[in-house]
């Protein structure tokens, strides 16, 4: 084995970069280049541990991530796109997703939502899913909680369990629902907003609700108010059949709501 020691070389001109044209093998310690480097062929390295570069690395045929995945710290543009088998955790994406999304979305969504939705769309509290503009096709379903119990003696109307309230067992006597939410609906709702409540209870004379709560207080303090259709509270309840309670809700201020109120019997 021959040894060539230099500290610098040429071409044959003495102006030039040398040539290689049968290759070069480099062994041993580390190799440092001072300025560009130019390969016109594929550069092919393996045990990698870390690529650092100032300036921008371009992969003109993609880049593809094996084992142990991709780390990204700070803002990477892929102008044709990512395919992902796997995980993909970012703080924020810009662009375009396209394919099928399995797992938790957290956070914001802002452009089009193209497909279907399996699952919860959006975790969040009491305050659910709000949406603008979005076209909804096929059937719409909306969760109805069921009470084994008459109203009378299950007043809380926890809007995290759903906006409408099935009450199966027959009243006895007056109730007063309270519409509340595991963190407080002067907490999910803000001023401005408004939602509806759907309240179903088995009818009977003697039970009817001429009054509601929200967070526990009687709707009227605080400068709010409860009408009523056909301009008076229920005195009676049905004969028999359902009782139809319905509230819409508008939040004026704080802890102040007008609360449009009806109810109609079905039997």
């Amino acid at each position: 084995m021959s040894k060539v020691r230099a500290n610098n070389y040429s071409d044959r001109g003495g102006f030039g970069a040398p040539d290689f044209p049968h290759g070069l093998n480099v062994t041993g310690a580390a190799a440092t280049f001072s300025g560009n480097v130019t390969i016109g062929g594929t550069l092919t390295y393996q045990d990698v541990t870390n690529i650092d570069s100032v300036g921008i690395i371009t992969a003109q045929q993609g880049v593809q991530v094996l084992a142990n995945g991709l780390d990204i710290t700070g803002f990477s543009t892929f102008k044709t796109g990512v395919s992902v088998t796997g995980v993909v955790t970012a703080t924020s994406f810009s662009g375009n997703i396209t394919g099928n999304v399995t797992g938790n979305v957290t956070g914001n969504v802002t452009g089009n939502v193209t497909g279907e939705l399996t699952g919860a769309a959006v975790t969040t509290s009491s305050a659910g899913l709000q949406a603008t503009n979005v076209d909804f096709a096929g059937l719409l379903r909306e969760q109805v909680n069921v009470v084994a119990n008459k109203l009378s003696a299950a007043p809380n109307i926890n809007l995290d369990n759903g906006m409408s309230h099935l009450f199966t067992t027959t009243e006895t006597t007056t109730a007063t629902p309270n519409i509340m939410s595991g963190t407080g609906i002067n907490t999910d709702v803000k001023i401005g907003e408004a939602f509806s409540v759907s309240i179903i209870t088995s009818a009977a004379a003697a039970g009817y609700a001429a009054t509601v709560h929200i967070d526990g207080a009687t709707v009227g303090t605080n400068g709010g108010e409860l009408v009523w259709n056909g301009g008076s509270a229920p005195s009676a309840g049905g004969a028999s059949g359902k009782d139809v309670y319905s509230y819409s809700i508008i939040k004026t201020a704080s802890a102040t709501y007008t609360v449009l109120a009806n109810v109609v019997n079905l039997a």
